[in-house]
């Protein structure tokens, strides 16, 4: 966990050490243990980093001299150290004992700024040649450490975090009102703009270079480019894949003790566990931690309600036929009970700066950070990303594919295995013609009245699940930028698999992401890694065929071939979970507290103006003593389940900006 921060006075002053060292305390927070400024005329460096993530963190120096007086900032984590260092013509085994930032100065010696070309990890470096004139910062693809910006015509600020931009004292910390309104409906799209006016974000994928009177942010990565691979024999993706698999696990494994890993009873973080545990029975020393799962449950007087069709809120069971399977693999069941849903928001936002999007699920995850911590651990895996890479479910692929072509006997036949796998007696089911092949075909406007005739669907439009002042709505043209940034608020799925990962991979939330990462990360001392969204676990998963991931009835065909047998069937045959199923517990507990903080908004002419309060007041009042599932149970469900978290979320973090939380 490091920051990073580099100044240029593109007039060609020089730089004052004294703001160097300004942008260093606002950014030691995310690097406490070593830091770093240089100064060399027109040009500053900062640079903070954390101890104890991984083995050579401890040997990490910045910033990096080179000869003819550039200099290096770098912070992240590559991987796939050993082909780095064969390639670089060095020993396989000097990776264990080489800093990222000693690797990363010999690729920038070998490649200078085609660097981006051979390395691979998430990153973000700043390379300072102050006798051109000239600095050059990039990110690495698909997921990477965050870079902000800031520019005049006379000089250019970069820095990990907004704050390290505003240390400086002369930057205006004026707040962006237009992507404050695009958040409080879930329109995340922007890519460029931070929560900050005139703070730019470095996308992922992208680098920028700055000279006097010219900057320049270039993409220099698309996953258009990948090849697409084929074999001849359908057990040869299956090989590959777990080849892919192991490299990304391995990687994520690097680390001072023991990874832990966040555990639910889905296939993705399951086969993130079995696959960590081989690593750890081949490579692991005999004095190494056990794999620590750790599973959220929900905490007693939880009325056993989960929303959504067929959805569980208490995993435990799947998870604990995993444990009689693997023996090995020491699990806890967390329950946070007694924890509020917006505990230590501020300070997470704080941390952040900017307004935290997933609220309802603040409380068990620093719970589970902080016993992660308590253990004497620092990493935690997950497997967020493996629904959209080892685990994909390629059903509407396939057969929205099969109904946008015609081949109506083929769809007929893969519906009718689909059906029969599951239980259901029909053979072809208009339902399911529908849901899977008809309406991912069709236009978003009728497929918005589909969804919006469907009982328990709220992914329709912003309405039925954001607390925005309808007025206010309107002003700030919301409804306009949902077509500018080719946002959808019903999530309709495409038939085209690979432009679908094409489209999510640009989507701006992924590119801002990090921010909220970095800031998590700062405030548990937990660092979260995502094997299966490695970058070439992605590009593997993107260039192989459809049918991989469905055939024959079988979905997520790719990741259930991988896991046969290593797996039980508890697991295989698990309903989807519901994570925060106790969500209902935990703020008809606090109701009144928040019911009090609503009132106290109203009288700020800012937050009165752009979130209905009224609505959110009445919806927290008429809350049923059961879990509502439905729109019968509560008629505005979703605001008071999703709305009602985010629109204080982002009231306090305006406010906290302005000077005025409590």
């Amino acid at each position: 966990m490091s920051a990073l921060g580099a100044i240029f006075h593109r007039d060609g002053r020089p730089v004052d050490r004294r703001q160097l060292d300004r942008m260093r305390g606002a950014l030691k927070m995310y690097g406490v243990d070593r830091d770093g400024i240089s100064a060399d005329g027109c040009m500053g460096l900062a640079w903070t980093h954390g101890v104890g993530f991984t083995p050579q963190d401890r040997l990490e120096y910045q910033p990096i001299a080179l000869e003819g007086g550039q200099q290096i900032v770098f912070v992240g984590r590559l991987e796939h150290r050993g082909d780095l260092c064969a390639a670089l013509g060095l020993p396989a085994a000097r990776a264990a004992d080489m800093a990222d930032c000693e690797l990363f100065r010999r690729a920038w010696l070998a490649w200078g700024k085609a660097v981006v070309e051979h390395v691979c990890g998430q990153y973000a470096f700043i390379v300072a040649d102050p006798e051109r004139r000239r600095l050059v910062a990039a990110r690495s693809p698909l997921v990477g450490a965050p870079l902000y910006y800031y520019e005049t015509h006379d000089r250019l600020v970069i820095a990990s975090m907004p704050k390290g931009i505003f240390a400086l004292g002369d930057v205006p910390r004026e707040l962006n009102e237009q992507r404050l309104a695009d958040a409080l409906i879930l329109n995340y799209e922007d890519k460029e703009n931070s929560f900050f006016r005139h703070i730019r974000n470095l996308p992922l994928g992208r680098m920028l270079i700055a000279e006097p009177g010219k900057l320049a942010v270039t993409r220099y990565y698309d996953i258009r480019n990948t090849p697409l691979v084929r074999f001849r024999n359908d057990t040869d993706y299956v090989e590959a894949a777990r080849s892919v698999l192991d490299a990304a696990v391995a990687d994520a494994m690097r680390s001072v003790e023991t990874p832990a890993i966040g555990l639910s009873s889905g296939l993705d973080s399951t086969t993130l566990a079995v696959t960590a545990l081989d690593w750890l029975g081949r490579f692991g020393s005999a004095d190494a931690k056990p794999l620590l799962g750790l599973t959220a449950v929900p905490e007693q007087g939880w009325d056993g309600r989960a929303f959504g069709a067929g959805r569980v809120g208490d995993e435990s069971g799947p998870v604990r036929a995993l444990m009689a399977m693997y023996p090995q693999l020491a699990v806890r069941f967390v329950d946070s009970s007694g924890i509020p849903i917006d505990q230590g928001l501020d300070q997470y936002q704080a941390a952040s700066d900017m307004p935290l999007r997933n609220v309802l699920n603040l409380h068990w995850g620093q719970e589970i950070s902080r016993q992660v911590r308590a253990d004497g651990r620092r990493v935690q895996l997950t497997g967020s990303s493996g629904n959209r890479t080892i685990s994909e479910t390629g059903v509407v692929t396939v057969l929205g594919g099969l109904f946008r072509t015609g081949r109506w006997l083929r769809l007929a036949r893969e519906l009718r295995a689909y059906n029969r796998r599951r239980g259901v007696t029909r053979k072809f089911g208009l339902a399911g013609v529908m849901d899977l092949a008809a309406m991912p075909n069709s236009p978003e406007w009728l497929y918005a009245m589909y969804k919006r005739w469907k009982p328990g669907n709220f992914e329709v439009d912003f309405h039925t699940f954001s607390a925005i002042d309808p007025e206010y709505a309107r002003e700030m043209r919301v409804e306009e930028r949902i077509d500018e940034l080719g946002w959808t608020a019903t999530h309709q799925k495409t038939t085209d698999r690979r432009a679908r990962v094409e489209r999510r991979l640009e989507r701006g939330s992924r590119h801002q992401s990090a921010t909220a990462s970095l800031g998590s990360a700062t405030v548990s001392g937990v660092e979260h890694r995502d094997p299966l969204g490695e970058r070439r676990l992605i590009e593997f998963c993107y260039a192989i065929p459809d049918d991989q991931y469905y055939r024959d009835g079988v979905d997520r065909r790719l990741v259930r071939r991988l896991m046969a047998d290593r797996l039980p069937k508890e697991i295989l045959k698990a309903p989807k979970g519901r994570q925060a199923a106790d969500w209902h517990v935990r703020l008809k507990r606090d109701a009144a507290r928040f019911d009090e903080e609503l009132e106290m908004l109203e009288d700020d002419s800012d937050i009165a103006r752009s979130i209905d309060l009224p609505r959110l007041r009445a919806a927290l009042r008429s809350l049923p003593d059961r879990t509502p599932l439905t729109r019968s149970d509560h008629p505005d469900l979703a605001v008071v389940m999703f709305g009602l978290p985010r629109a204080i979320a982002l009231a306090r973090f305006v406010r906290s900006v302005k000077g005025r939380n409590r």
